[in-house]
């Protein structure tokens, strides 16, 4: 599916659209990379459901939702999603997940949302994740990296930088700056 596509994780959407003036430096980060952002149903439904810029995304189709369904194909695979979330539970959170639905569960504050779309990402082999989430980049380079598949997990400051170097003037610098003031918070 994925060379094409980006996933998006809800505190890269959320500080970027915390002001509703911004959504067409948001809209312009995919057309300069040549990017359609997807975002997982588990994000969108138990992370941004507050977020209405990012629902307006969706309802226009700028942004795609991926559903378990797109890519679990059957019960073997449904099978080997759950395992491989239980593992990556454990590396993120130091602890064993218990008694935990992970298709039908939210638990607030334990990196679900990037655990769901890390997984995704490597189901659908999509190369690039939209991150702020230190232990997003740390759970991809030790647990998902390797010579036939890997994902880079950037942050707000790592995308618009390569936005800059691909087109220099076209992202609006005093959102830039209020961007990085937010995200060194």
């Amino acid at each position: 599916m994925g060379n094409n596509l980006v996933l998006l994780d809800a505190d890269f959407c959320n500080l970027i659209l915390e002001k509703s003036n911004n959504m067409p430096f948001f809209k312009s980060i995919f057309e300069i990379l040549n990017v359609k952002p997807v975002i997982h149903i588990y994000v969108l439904h138990s992370e941004l459901f507050h977020n209405v810029h990012i629902k307006s995304l969706v309802k226009d189709e700028f942004i795609q939702v991926l559903k378990y369904d797109d890519f679990l194909v059957d019960s073997f695979y449904k099978q080997s999603y759950q395992n491989t979330f239980e593992d990556f539970y454990e590396f993120m959170n130091n602890t064993k997940l218990e008694s935990f639905n992970v298709f039908k569960d939210h638990k607030a504050g334990h990196n679900l949302g990037e655990i769901h779309s890390l997984i995704t990402a490597q189901y659908l082999n999509i190369p690039l994740f939209m991150s702020n989430d230190k232990g997003a980049k740390e759970l991809a380079n030790s647990k998902i990296n390797t010579d036939a598949f890997k994902v880079d997990v950037q942050n707000i400051i790592e995308v618009v930088e390569r936005c800059k170097s691909i087109e220099p003037n076209k992202l609006d610098n005093k959102i830039i700056r209020s961007i990085k003031k937010s995200h060194s918070t």
